[in-house]
């Protein structure tokens, strides 16, 4: 306990001399109790001084923000979840990028087959191949890729994003829309001429003037204002092409006129923020409604920022809300929403209007967590991990873990566990050889992070740890206590729904293992487990019939 103490003090003098990782770790630890009383309110400050880093880092990128860092994938991810495909619950998904390619040779593939039909001239192609290079691979690396290299030099860091190809394929399908360069429907007849050397004034557009090419249908000129939309997002950041205020407008507006929401967006950010254009707040609203009407998140963020800037934060509050609302059909826009909701919800804390503190400290954390482009380490564990390197792997996830992130404490509870079978046959398990000390210092400090990874809502390392419970795994003598066990199991039946927890807690109570005996209450969570989850259905079945054989 003394050396927690200590550890936190030193975290302490980091963080208040503005190491923004070592708030993260002192907010964690008092968010969770380390070495310290578990509070909230200590907690709070601590995130809110990480969260106001990430958002100043976003904040300080081209127009629009930052692209976010990849997402995190738990180690577990990769092989179907802590207990394989079915029978985990908590299992993310790998599509983090344009695709959910999980090797170099699985990129390739993918990107030669797009290339091989955009070469055709095919626009769907054309349009998924530019935003493949665009989105890159995402989170998942791209194991044996052989690139390894510091400083990001393999992807992993922005994961995988090659803003050149993917601008050269959305202009040469907006081209085939428009194959004219737009001067004419940018001129403005009633405009003065300007001064020799001055840049050409910005913000006239009149698409009458702008015609399309007569050789595309509907569909293929939809398809290119979607190019359209991204190629003047390109020239608005300056994303493999540079700054150019004029073109942005005009793709932008070619793109919108085709009904293209992200350029509707992107437009009224150039209002809002005078960028080429004079500042016009009123048309930039405008533009951001008709955007978050088709339910973009990225306008319904700018809405709300505007509210939130005019002290309207009950509409804020709304457009944040709808911003987070994920549904599988779209992009949720979790970085700048979650900000600004903890920030609503700590000036309540802070007024005394309720208990909105750990909403506030949540929201912080994924905030902080998210927008970590400054910490290196997690990519530095990837890259190690890749080259067989578990050690080095471990010791970064290691680092990560003692910052909170629930990912990195699930994959060193991963690393460490010795428990990885997948089926089980309680009656025919060999009774595991009597460990070594070392080994179980290993056993506890795995059953250590599989309880900080459960109690940040990971449903797989809460039923891990009724396992190491249920067999004596990193407990006092390696004695199981089976009562704690059956504790973790009914947690995570009855509040997240585990298939898994059920079917545990169906065996328990029919031989008697921590729970009274009893084959009623057996059969019951049998039958939980059975309506469940289909992929259930086979064991809780056999499970019944043994059930019914033995009550005979």
């Amino acid at each position: 306990m003394l050396a927690l103490v200590q550890a936190l003090l030193h975290y302490t003098f980091a963080a208040l001399s503005g190491h923004t990782p070592a708030s993260m770790t002192v907010g964690y630890r008092h968010w969770a109790g380390i070495g310290t009383k578990q509070s909230c309110k200590d907690a709070l400050p601590w995130y809110k001084a990480a969260a106001d880093s990430a958002i100043r880092a976003f904040n300080a990128g081209p127009p629009g923000g930052r692209h976010l860092p990849p997402h995190k994938i738990r180690l577990t991810d990769h092989d179907g979840g802590a207990y394989g495909p079915g029978a985990s619950s908590s299992r993310s998904s790998l599509v983090t990028g344009g695709s959910n390619a999980q090797t170099q040779h699985e990129w390739d593939d993918l990107v030669e087959f797009h290339l091989f039909h955009a070469d055709k001239g095919d626009p769907e192609y054309m349009y998924r191949l530019g935003r493949l290079y665009y989105q890159g691979f995402g989170a998942g690396g791209l194991g044996s890729s052989g690139g390894g290299g510091g400083g990001g030099s393999d992807g992993l860091w922005d994961g995988g994003r090659d803003f050149h190809r993917a601008s050269k394929w959305f202009l040469r399908l907006a081209k085939k829309v428009w194959p004219s360069d737009g001067r004419d429907a940018t001129t403005d007849p009633k405009a003065r001429p300007g001064r020799l050397g001055e840049p050409p004034r910005v913000g006239y557009y009149d698409a009458a003037k702008d015609r399309r090419s007569d050789r595309v249908d509907e569909h293929a000129a939809m398809v290119g204002g979607l190019a359209a939309g991204y190629l003047g997002r390109m020239y608005l950041r300056g994303e493999g092409v540079a700054v150019n205020y004029a073109k942005a407008f005009l793709w932008l507006q070619r793109g919108m006129k085709q009904g293209d929401r992200e350029a509707s967006n992107a437009l009224g950010i150039m209002y809002r923020d005078g960028l080429g254009v004079e500042r016009d707040l009123k048309k930039a609203v405008h533009l951001f409604v008709a955007a978050a009407q088709q339910d973009l998140a990225d306008a319904q963020v700018n809405l709300a920022k505007y509210h939130f800037g005019v002290g309207d934060f009950a509409s804020a509050t709304t457009y944040f809300e709808a911003a987070i609302r994920f549904d599988g059909k779209r992009w949720a826009d979790g970085f700048q929403a979650y900000y600004y909701l903890a920030e609503l919800a700590a000036r309540s804390t802070a007024a005394g209007g309720g208990d909105t503190c750990p909403v506030a400290v949540s929201f912080y954390k994924r905030v902080a967590e998210r927008g970590d482009w400054d910490h290196e380490v997690w990519w530095e564990a990837e890259r190690a991990r890749e080259k067989g390197d578990r050690r080095t792997a471990l010791l970064g996830y290691w680092l990560m873990a003692e910052r909170g992130y629930e990912a990195a404490q699930n994959n060193v509870a991963w690393i460490l566990d010795r428990d990885k079978q997948r089926i089980r046959v309680p009656l025919l398990d060999a009774v595991p050889a009597s460990p070594s000390p070392a080994v179980k210092q290993l056993d506890r400090l795995a059953l250590t992070y599989w309880t900080r990874s459960a109690a940040q809502d990971n449903v797989d390392a809460l039923v891990k740890m009724g396992d190491y419970y249920f067999s004596g795994l990193g407990t006092e003598d390696g004695v199981p206590q089976l009562e704690r066990a059956a504790g973790c199991y009914q947690s995570a039946s009855t509040t997240r729904f585990s298939a898994m927890s059920m079917w545990n807690l169906g065996y328990m109570h029919e031989t008697g293992q921590g729970v009274p005996q009893d084959f009623h209450l057996a059969k019951r969570h049998y039958d939980a487990a059975y309506d469940t989850s289909s992929d259930a259905a086979l064991p809780a079945t056999l499970s019944l019939i043994g059930l019914y054989a033995r009550a005979l």
